[in-house]
């Protein structure tokens, strides 16, 4: 990865890290005995934004790119099972971080107030032939 990618990358790292303390370790509070995991949630986060910079929008496309290209910025990447189950456990973070994000970019860019955001669109119907 070129230089000013990965500065990039280590930028976003921090950026999420600083939001995840300060407003969204709240929402994702693990009330178990694994409550300090060696690939933390400020990881995933980070790089499932990433990867969605660079274009991949499934959740396996993700992992995918993760372990292709990013597992020597981020050793403990966990199996995809592991990794899709952390990343759905962090609905709240990125509910909430999608409205800090909204905010801010409202703030600087236009005065309206009221945005929709579409996660995960969802088919509503699929084509299947008779016999």
């Amino acid at each position: 990865m070129k230089k000013e990618l990965i500065f990039k990358l280590i930028e976003l790292y921090c950026y999420v890290s600083a939001i995840y303390d300060s407003r969204l370790a709240h929402s994702v509070q693990r009330f178990s005995n694994n409550c300090s995991p060696k690939f933390t949630d400020e990881e995933i986060i980070t790089i499932y934004l990433w990867a969605t910079l660079q274009k991949q929008y499934t959740k396996k496309d993700v992992y995918k790119y993760a372990v292709n290209y990013l597992l020597e910025y981020f050793p403990n990447i966990p199996s995809y099972q592991a990794f899709n189950n952390r990343l759905n456990n962090l609905h709240e973070a990125f509910r909430e971080l999608v409205c800090i994000l909204t905010s801010i970019f409202t703030n600087e860019f236009s005065t309206t107030t009221e945005n929709i955001v579409d996660s995960l669109p969802i088919a509503l119907a699929q084509c299947r032939q008779l016999k």
